[in-house]
């Protein structure tokens, strides 16, 4: 289709502007027969420019594309199964401008998929979240007021349903259960309150999931210092308590701590004395200058008595009236003559005085001769070393057992000091047992954190393995147990559980949800 000469001067004044570009892809689209594409573009020259002419084009083809959809749509809008296809090709022009038609059609889709949505019966709490997923997943397609009020109160009535399945959860003792309804309460709706506080619910189920252990200890360890890391390297998934079925016994203990010495003999050349003395060199250099001096004042007076002669002929020339070639010329210019030689014979002389003072001035007046020597000495390494044994056992035999020995090492260095040969004396002391003791500890924590890591997996297992009971809601009580040994947050591990059963019921997309 041909673009009118009105059009193409118009598009000639604006240039290359966004809405310029946005009309030409308009008119590009519009000679491929791609009218969705030219409605956009065009739309989008209207709204960035307000030009009558891009406007007019805009709503006239828009115009002809609502009423092509409106005839393609109405044979399956509001029919059952239809609906994704219906709000497709609603959606060609919607994207564009939500025509009022348009949005009826796109409704009646919307009632036709929420009542589909609506129809299983809600017995579960997956149920609940099937249906929530099954409302939202035509949310952003049919986008409508009427569609979004009825999403939330399906959204609402599956949390108050959940809600109530919370409390009863609570009431039968599944902690578990009541704590992951509660937090999917939340999930399901922002309206509704969680049934149950989930932050103390939360803290009173770690409570009761919480392995608790008897700590005992041999050796350098203590208690009190086992059960810290104890509960920090787990993040709070072990404590200590007496009495407890679980006990773990830690044993640190120590050789005797031996003493290496090792010596090595070492040399180092310095500077023992500097002699000076005359520089010969400097003191011919300095006769040169002396010769050089007398020469110059020589030629610089004859110079002076050469010039003053000079002037004094040519003043006596003067006074002589008509000498073309008289006596007085000739003496005037022989004693000139001899003034400008002997004047470069002096310049030649202060020359040779420059350059020999500068000599003079480069050369050193005297010399420093240094005398070296070897100062020889004894560098002794000491080296103290004790052996750990570190114990881990506990009373579950299903639990790992380390039995590791390391060695504790430290150095010292002793050398007498020597300044004049810039050796620096040092003194060799032997570590304290305290801090030999302090480093055994840190390898003590490093074991124990690989020892917690492996224990809480290995309970986690032996937890997983125990729930084969036939309740769901049972079994699902007791992954919660296995999985905040793993590390996973109760309420958001419960969530992702009841996800991924929606999962199998029903393929519909899940929205994030952190409660």
């Amino acid at each position: 289709m041909r673009t009118t000469l009105a059009v193409l001067a118009m598009l000639g004044t604006v240039g290359c502007s966004a809405a310029y570009r946005a009309a030409r892809q308009g008119d590009e689209a519009l000679e491929r027969g791609d009218l969705d594409s030219a409605v956009a573009h065009y739309w989008s020259a209207c709204r960035q420019s307000g030009d009558k002419e891009w406007c007019e084009r805009a709503d006239r083809f828009y115009g002809d594309l609502e009423a092509t959809l409106l005839d393609e749509a109405k044979p399956v809008c509001g029919t059952v199964g239809e609906e994704r296809r219906c709000l497709a090709i609603l959606n060609r022009a919607r994207r564009v401008k939500d025509a009022p038609r348009l949005a009826a059609l796109a409704d009646a889709a919307g009632a036709t998929w929420l009542d589909t949505c609506s129809q299983p019966v809600i017995s579960t709490p997956v149920d609940a979240v099937v249906r929530v997923r099954c409302v939202e997943a035509l949310r952003s397609a049919v986008s409508t007021a009427a569609y979004l009020q009825r999403v939330g109160r399906e959204r609402r009535a599956m949390a108050d349903f959940v809600a109530q399945q919370a409390k009863q959860a609570s009431a039968q003792g599944l902690l578990a259960n009541s704590l992951g309804l509660s937090a999917l309460t939340r999930c399901l709706s922002g309206d509704v309150e969680p049934p149950l506080p989930l932050d103390v619910k939360r803290q009173e189920l770690v409570e009761r999931l919480r392995v608790r252990t008897n700590v005992a200890t041999d050796g350098v360890a203590s208690a009190q210092q086992v059960c810290a890391g104890l509960t920090r390297l787990s993040n709070g998934r072990l404590s200590c308590a007496s009495g407890s079925e679980l006990g773990l016994r830690v044993g640190l203990t120590r050789s005797e701590l031996t003493h290496d010495i090792a010596d090595t003999v070492h040399d180092v050349t310095y500077v023992a004395r500097r002699d000076v003395h005359q520089n010969p060199e400097w003191r011919r250099l300095d006769r040169l200058r002396e010769q050089a001096e007398h020469r110059a004042r020589e030629a610089k007076l004859n110079a002076k008595l050469a010039a003053d002669d000079c002037e004094q002929a040519r003043s006596d020339l003067s006074r002589v009236k008509r000498c073309r070639d008289c006596e007085a010329r000739r003496t005037e210019e022989a004693l000139c003559r001899r003034a400008s030689t002997l004047d470069d014979v002096r310049r030649e002389a202060v020359r040779e005085l420059d350059d020999a003072e500068r000599r003079v001035r480069t050369t050193d007046r005297e010399l420093v001769t240094e005398v070296t020597d070897v100062y020889r000495y004894t560098r002794r390494t000491h080296t103290w070393r004790q052996n750990f044994r570190l114990v881990i056992t506990s009373s579950n035999a299903a639990l790992p057992t380390r039995d590791v020995t390391f060695e504790v090492a430290r150095t010292g260095v002793e050398q007498p000091k020597f300044a004049p040969a810039g050796v620096e004396g040092r003194v060799a002391r032997a570590p304290g047992q305290a801090e030999l003791d302090d480093e055994a500890l840190e390898s003590l924590e490093t074991a124990l954190g690989a020892w917690v890591k492996t224990s809480l997996s290995t309970l986690a297992r032996a937890k997983d393995a125990q729930c084969t009971e036939p309740s769901p809601g049972r079994a699902l009580e007791c992954r919660v147990a296995s999985a905040f040994l793993r590390g996973e947050e109760p309420g958001r591990f419960y969530v992702a559980e009841l996800g991924r059963d929606a999962d199998r019921k029903a393929a519909y997309p899940a929205a994030a949800c952190v409660p």
